[in-house]
């Protein structure tokens, strides 16, 4: 594919109550972006690829996923606090709110509930997968909540932030409205991003990077490869929401300094709204 290039992937199934909307706003955006002279190409996952032969699941496994996701949830926390964005506990109530995390998450997570995580898992890495393949540059990875009025104008922004982005060192950029700041705890992380032309929204950049949900994220794609690779490499047992699982590559590849304050810009508003969260765009 040509350097302007772009691979759309899509995580959906039948039985989703986005499927439909999903798969229609995916398409219609691939199509404006051929018609702005863009190559795009576009897989939607719509299987369940779990297979129980590969992967058991049982009460160990759901609490040592508890206890890991917590984990997660609370290096993240001291992550965001190390960049300025908020105080991180410490002592005794800090260990007291590890362990209260550990207990929700055990509580609300079953076979069932593990086994749909695990096949999210599984669609964005057969996405980011073929992606590679593509040899496209960019590359956008959507769930099917990701919801927009207007394909064109949408095209055409997602057009001019490949544009903008081409000659950074931007890894990632989030792309959807979900999350607030003050929700995700981030607001204190991010400034105007001043050196990148305008596109429409505004351009932030992550004094160190963060993410939002993976509602709507365009990836470098070289990046990608790194992210998913890192992602397999650690094996999908314990299990946790793939939100975590990139978060906890995010941070990995922070303190190793292969991302830094260069590697991520967040779209204010985000181009996409995430519909589960705040209904149709």
């Amino acid at each position: 594919m040509a350097s302007s290039s772009v691979f759309v992937g899509v995580v959906t199934h039948p039985r989703s109550r986005f499927h439909a909307n999903g798969t229609h706003t995916a398409t219609a955006l691939v199509e404006s972006l051929k018609e702005l002279g863009v190559n795009a190409d576009l897989l939607i996952s719509d299987r369940n690829d779990y297979d129980p032969a590969v992967m058991g699941i049982d009460r160990s496994v759901l609490a040592r996923s508890a206890i890991h996701q917590a984990d997660l949830e609370h290096r993240w926390r001291r992550y965001l606090a190390a960049g300025g964005a908020a105080a991180a506990r410490s002592g005794v109530a800090d260990r007291f709110a590890r362990a209260g995390m550990a207990l929700k998450r055990l509580a609300s997570r079953d076979s069932a509930a593990a086994i749909r995580l695990l096949n999210i898992d599984l669609s964005h890495l057969r996405l980011m997968e073929a992606a590679v393949g593509s040899g496209a540059t960019w590359s956008l990875i959507l769930e099917d909540d990701a919801g927009t009025s207007d394909a064109r104008n949408t095209a055409e922004t997602v057009n001019g932030l490949i544009a903008a982005m081409d000659t950074t060192d931007v890894r990632f950029v989030n792309l959807s409205e979900s999350l607030s700041f003050e929700e995700l705890g981030v607001a204190g992380l991010l400034a105007p991003a001043v050196d990148i032309p305008s596109v429409g929204p505004q351009l932030l950049r992550a004094i160190r990077p963060v993410t939002n949900t993976v509602c709507a994220t365009l990836y470098r794609t070289s990046y990608l490869a790194v992210l998913r690779a890192s992602i397999v490499h650690r094996g999908l047992v314990p299990i946790a929401p793939i939100d975590w699982r990139v978060n906890e590559v995010v941070m990995d590849l922070f303190d190793q300094g292969v991302l830094d304050s260069g590697s991520c810009v967040w779209v204010q508003p985000g181009v996409f709204v995430q519909q589960s969260m705040h209904g149709k765009p």
